[in-house]
């Protein structure tokens, strides 16, 4: 059996600020995300820009907060 790939610098604990996730995408989707030449990049942006549309921030403690901003 094979043993599973060792990454040289992953962080584990308090200074981990990523996390490795697998997602699985579409198949219409997969060309397009193909295109992109960071893909990590590309996701992570999304999921801000969808963030600050609902208006959700994330606390120093790690735990989602709902801020509404006044218009």
């Amino acid at each position: 059996m094979a043993e599973p790939r060792k990454y040289k610098s992953s962080k584990r604990g308090d200074g981990r600020t990523q996390k490795r996730i697998g997602v699985a995408i579409d198949s219409e989707l997969e060309d397009w995300l193909n295109t992109k030449p960071n893909k990590n990049r590309y996701i992570n942006e999304l999921i801000r820009q969808d963030m600050t549309r609902h208006k959700v921030i994330i606390t120093t403690a790690g735990k989602p907060e709902i801020k509404i901003i006044e218009p």
